[in-house]
């Protein structure tokens, strides 16, 4: 069993195709310029991919210039064994 989660980015970002491969990479950004609009270290994406590895799920995005992105996580779900109280 798993639990799947979703938030949708207003169209204001959307990552270009090629960076779907690395946007979880530490330190990416979109915009690399030295005076990128959106500011950021380019840790929080790389954080989460770590946090979501380490619980056994995934995360992933989905991304249209134009009509935002989509990220989603899933994480697999215990389930209660026979006899917990819970």
């Amino acid at each position: 069993m798993s639990a799947t989660c979703s938030t949708r980015s207003t169209p204001a970002w959307a990552s270009p195709p090629s960076y779907r491969g690395r946007i979880f990479n530490r330190f990416t950004q979109v915009d690399e310029s030295e005076t990128h609009k959106y500011g950021g270290a380019g840790m929080g994406l790389a954080i989460a991919k770590l946090l979501c590895a380490e619980m056994g799920g995934e995360i992933d995005v989905d991304s249209e210039p134009g009509a935002g992105s989509r990220f989603r996580f899933t994480l697999p779900l215990a389930t209660p064994e026979a006899g917990d109280a819970g």
